[in-house]
């Protein structure tokens, strides 16, 4: 949502601040009543803090004379108002107020924020929000701020956002949310600690209300087109589902889900394509159930299971094997045309980032019906996947290795690349990858990665291209460090030298910050590739210290801004292997050449520059099993 580079005249503090769906806000503080905020986005609009349209994997904002937010003191439990003094519609304002003391906490908006005890923020949640067009409501999306040990204050959403997609031919005036658990609530009353480690949780207080209404006034829908309505809601597990209130002026049409909804902070859920212009059949009685994933149903026809489909077929090599399936999906799902709707997403994007864009005619792409006995995860499912801790998903790998086989020898399964796709709206990812039966030096052997569709299609396919794309074809490493990992062990460390050395593997990571010795040290040589913002960054492979990796951030990083040069290096020199074999020789001027001819396709990765990223929750890091993926069962 924004990115501000905030300067309160108070004490010397930086403030990083994330924001919708993970975008970075840093904020930094100098001494006495001043905050700066620079964000870059579209000026000139007539909006406030809001959503934007996606850009390049960005959200940009703009303030408005209104905005404003609140600072707390330890020595106060009243926040003190930064108001917005000069930058309305633009880019770059400046916040003035008057502190109480030592700048210790930020929230925002100011309007919503309550007082500050034990440790604890208070605040209101408001009943009603107000409908703008492609975002939320202005100043119902709060922000939580706390220091960190290196002085810094880090910005932090507390809530998620339901999105109504709608089309028919009526007026909208409203649409009201309300938990199907009575011990539930939505809007009023809240609270959230300041002292958490990774990420702050809202809780609900129980003199809260139980809905939340968005003023719509009059909100022509289209008949062709969806328009779309976005709600901040509390984010919590709504255990038996939420039921949606349309209030179209001569009707009120209710939607009832009943199934548990998860919505996780920061991150969109999507209620799509409710269409307002199809017969009602319960208009007046209690409305009717919308469509997803339920425990009532039991597949009976296993007839397509097994069923493979060639979505494309290698024009130039030896082929490279890409085989996609899914799990939790029912017989009447794949009837539907609703898996193989999400087998073509996951098509779509597969060649969508380079240098994949580039070489899509290498490949042959296959996807394999896999028909469940349940839709959804209310039990056992074919591939038996599953959702752990965090973001850790997985399954019954061999089970994969079997369905493989419907389609591969057992040759050529030992590089291919496995996606499972599970059946359900959520985020999380794990690839396991799967020791190569020989030394080379091309990132080699066989690789499953297991994933859900996300909160959206842009999610699945950011999923995607980090899970498969990155970790599972090009065994790249995660560019990502948890402070709290520390430096890198020793022991660690040298199996994962040697898996470089033996394999290819992980050649976006290294152990030294000596820009002339990095694996990529001729890329830094390069200055045809001074754009790109590559050095040396501490920090990757889940560790804080002791690793480094070429860019501030790339797919491998926050799962945005593209495949930077040294992994996109290392899927170039894979996929010419596979396709061409032993016969095949790297040139470096070649691959430059080509590279270049796509810089329009590539993303600055350096940390410099006025821009919001967009930054999604790392997934778990990829499992090296340790074994050649083969029947052992």
């Amino acid at each position: 949502m924004m990115d501000m580079n905030k300067y309160i005249r108070i004490c010397s503090v930086c403030l990083l601040a994330a924001a919708i769906l993970g975008c970075e806000q840093s904020v930094l503080v100098e001494q006495v009543q001043m905050v700066h905020i620079e964000a870059a986005m579209e000026v000139g609009q007539d909006t406030k803090t809001y959503l934007s349209s996606l850009s390049g994997g960005m959200y940009y904002p703009v303030w408005d004379m209104d905005d404003a937010i609140a600072v707390y003191s330890e020595e106060d439990s009243d926040p003190s108002r930064f108001g917005l003094m000069q930058g309305e519609h633009t880019t770059s304002a400046t916040f003035t107020g008057v502190g109480n003391g030592t700048c210790g906490y930020g929230f925002y908006p100011f309007d919503m924020a309550g007082t500050f005890q034990n440790g604890k923020i208070h605040m209101t949640l408001p009943y009603e929000q107000e409908y703008q067009p492609g975002s939320f409501g202005y100043g119902s999306f709060p922000m939580v701020a706390t220091s960190g040990d290196d002085g810094r204050l880090y910005f932090k959403n507390l809530c998620a956002i339901m999105k109504i997609s709608i089309k028919g031919d009526k007026s909208i005036r409203s649409i009201k949310l309300t938990p199907n658990n009575a011990g539930l609530y939505m809007s009023g009353d809240a609270e959230v600690s300041v002292n958490y480690s990774t990420a702050p949780q809202l809780t609900m207080l129980s003199r809260g209300a139980r809905s939340v209404v968005l003023n719509c006034d009059g909100v022509q829908l289209q008949p062709s087109v969806a328009t779309d309505f976005h709600i901040v809601i509390p984010a919590q597990t709504y255990y038996g589902g939420l039921t949606v209130e349309i209030d179209a002026y001569d009707q009120v049409i209710t939607k009832n889900i009943t199934s548990d909804l998860v919505f996780l902070r920061s991150q969109i859920r999507h209620l799509r394509n409710l269409d307002l212009q199809q017969e009602n059949p319960d208009t007046d009685g209690p409305g009717y159930d919308y469509d997803i994933p339920s425990s009532e149903y039991i597949s009976g026809d296993y007839s397509q299971d097994g069923a493979v489909v060639t979505l494309q077929t290698a024009t130039v090599g030896n082929g490279i094997d890409i085989v996609l399936m899914g799990d939790a999906y029912s017989d009447r799902q794949i009837a539907s045309g609703l898996y193989e709707e999400d087998m073509r997403i996951l098509y779509d994007n597969l060649f969508t980032e380079e240098p994949y864009k580039s070489f899509k005619h290498y490949f042959n792409v296959y996807y394999i019906k896999v028909v469940s006995e349940m839709e959804g995860y209310y039990g056992a499912t074919a591939l038996d996947t599953y959702f752990g801790d965090g973001t850790l998903v997985g399954g019954d790998d061999e089970i994969v290795y079997d369905y493989t086989l419907k389609v591969l020898s057992e040759e050529r399964v030992n590089e291919a690349m496995m996606i499972v796709v599970m059946n359900q709206f959520s985020y999380a990812g794990t690839c396991y990858m799967y020791y190569p039966n020989d030394y080379t030096d091309y990132s080699s052997g066989p690789a499953i990665a297991y994933f859900p569709k996300g909160e959206d299609e842009l999610v699945f396919a950011e999923l995607l291209h980090h899970e498969a794309c990155g970790h599972g074809f090009a065994k790249l490493a995660d560019e990502y460090a948890y402070e709290e990992m520390g430096r890198i062990p020793d022991d660690y460390k040298q199996e994962t030298i040697e898996m470089q050395d033996y394999w290819g593997w992980f050649k976006n990571i290294d152990f030294t910050s000596d820009v002339t010795k990095v694996r990529w040290s001729h890329f830094i040589e390069d200055s045809r590739y001074d754009s790109e913002g590559i050095g040396a960054y501490q920090g990757g492979d889940t560790y804080w210290r002791g690793v480094w990796r070429p860019t501030y951030n790339s797919i491998m990083r926050y799962n945005t801004d593209g495949f930077n040069a040294p992994s996109r290096e290392a899927i170039y020199y894979r996929m010419h292997k596979l396709a061409f074999g032993d016969s095949w020789e790297y040139d470096y001027e070649t691959f430059v050449e080509q590279d270049l001819s796509t810089r329009s396709s590539h993303t600055s990765h350096g940390a410099a520059g006025n821009y919001v990223e967009r930054r999604l929750e790392p997934t778990t890091p990829p499992v090296v099993v340790g074994r050649t993926l083969t029947k052992t069962k």
